[in-house]
């Protein structure tokens, strides 16, 4: 449940309702950019609000993962 404020304009009046409403959690599908063979065991969705754990390394046979980043420059690493 979550609070909801609904507005009506009618004339020169303001009507405003504020009560409680239920909200559908939004939910994204997560997409990863590895290597082809890599294993990859991370969540596959992220539903806005709740965050993610802490993201597991990807492995791939005689690679070093060197870390997650937002960027495609690898300049922003998420710690």
């Amino acid at each position: 449940m979550g609070n909801c404020r609904q507005s009506l304009i009618l004339g020169a009046y303001n009507l405003e309702q504020t009560g409680l409403c239920e909200v559908e959690p939004k939910n994204f599908k997560i997409t990863y950019h590895v290597p082809d063979g890599a294993k990859n065991n991370n969540p596959k969705d992220y539903v806005y609000g709740q965050g993610v754990n802490k993201l597991n390394d990807p492995q791939l046979d005689e690679y070093t993962f060197e870390g997650w980043y937002t960027d495609s420059e690898f300049k922003n690493k998420v710690t």
